[in-house]
């Protein structure tokens, strides 16, 4: 429908004009097949959805499972005072001879 070159009428219904448009009909059989695609890409977006549901109830779980609960009595710090040095586009990676406990890149 939104292929349809409509002229400007303002407020003015656009039926008049619909109605004399010609559309391509496929025959049954494409229809069919056209139909039974479309129902399967609405089957795949409803299991996408619930997916997503349910990874936003797992993530948390999965998360505290890991690493364990925050607790709410670990002290908040702002980063710049955990941080000794940042350089904007800059990656730090650690090499074989810098991994040892308490270096840049080493966890």
């Amino acid at each position: 429908m939104r292929q349809i070159p409509l002229p400007k009428t303002g407020y003015g219904r656009h039926f008049k004009f619909l109605k004399d448009t010609f559309i391509p009909l496929p025959p049954l059989p494409e229809q069919r097949r056209i139909a039974a695609i479309l129902e399967q890409a609405d089957e795949l977006r409803q299991l996408r959805r619930e997916a997503g549901e349910k990874a936003e109830k797992l993530l948390p779980a999965l998360f505290d499972e890991m690493f364990g609960e925050i607790n709410s009595s670990w002290k908040e710090v702002k980063l710049g005072d955990v941080i000794a040095y940042l350089q904007p586009g800059k990656s730090i990676s650690a090499n074989l001879s810098q991994q040892k406990k308490g270096n840049v890149g080493c966890f």
